[in-house]
């Protein structure tokens, strides 16, 4: 009976020797993918643009009024600082109180902090006199922080184009997408755009990616939110459209349907 117990113990030791030993290759795998890419956190998504957002990438996120570009975007960014990722949100148009207010909604964990409203940061601190347009504001902006951000979100593209002080937008946007690359920081960038065409000085060439959601009417469930990947370099992606959901405090794919 004893040697029984015994025999028993050993075989257990074993078994729990090898769960370990997997659960050590599983975390070292997943913290590989992680040095690599950026996870949405949009449930099924991921896997359809190879794991998430290459690191460094310059990505366009667009969209029209209502499409939750906004809380796409603040997830990501909540979730990335979550798994002890740095960033921030930089708005030049929405109130930092208003995206606290979405985040705080989608029962998001951010804090006031991470969201830095460039808008009011030049109003208030008279940040572009003598500083050039408001890339090279930002560019400022991230070289003064104390930790460099590994991810931030720009909000938005179309705010940047309505300034006259961009005297050559393209190779402004040009200009900022590759320093943001130089530095090595993900950049998701907001745009009211519901497709290639709306790009008036042709940013989804000179980004990394686009992703694009919209709107799709079914018979069956009235008007949904629809997300694809238009353009993602050094990824093997889907170009499909799903079917993009909200529900207890998450985002995911469903339905695929034929472009």
């Amino acid at each position: 009976m004893v040697e029984d117990k015994a025999s028993l113990k050993r075989e257990m030791d074993k078994i729990q020797k090898q769960l370990d030993t997997l659960t050590t290759k599983l975390e070292s795998l997943a913290a590989v993918e992680e040095v690599g890419r950026i996870r949405t956190h949009i449930k099924g998504f991921d896997a359809k643009i190879g794991g998430g957002i290459p690191r460094s990438h310059v990505v366009l996120l667009a969209g029209p009024t209502g499409t939750m570009k906004s809380s796409i975007a603040l997830s990501i960014l909540s979730h990335h600082i979550e798994a002890g990722g740095s960033g921030s949100y930089l708005t030049l148009e929405e109130s930092k109180e208003s995206l606290l207010g979405t985040a705080a909604g989608l029962e998001m964990g951010l804090d006031k902090e991470s969201i830095v409203d460039i808008g009011e940061m030049r109003r208030v601190e008279d940040m572009a006199k003598g500083a050039g347009n408001w890339f090279d504001i930002i560019t400022k902006f991230l070289t003064r922080t104390k930790k460099k951000p590994s991810l931030i979100v720009l909000d938005s593209l179309n705010v940047l184009n309505s300034f006259d002080d961009i005297s050559s937008s393209r190779d402004a946007i040009s200009g900022f997408f590759h320093s943001m690359r130089e530095q090595e920081i993900t950049t998701i960038v907001l745009s009211e755009a519901e497709g290639p065409m709306m790009f008036k000085q042709h940013e989804d060439r000179v980004a990394d990616g686009v992703i694009f959601l919209g709107f799709e009417v079914s018979h069956t469930r009235g008007t949904c939110l629809t997300i694809h990947c238009g353009k993602m370099r050094h990824t093997k992606h889907s170009t499909d459209y799903y079917h993009l959901n909200f529900e207890n405090g998450e985002f995911f794919i469903s339905e695929v349907r034929a472009q």
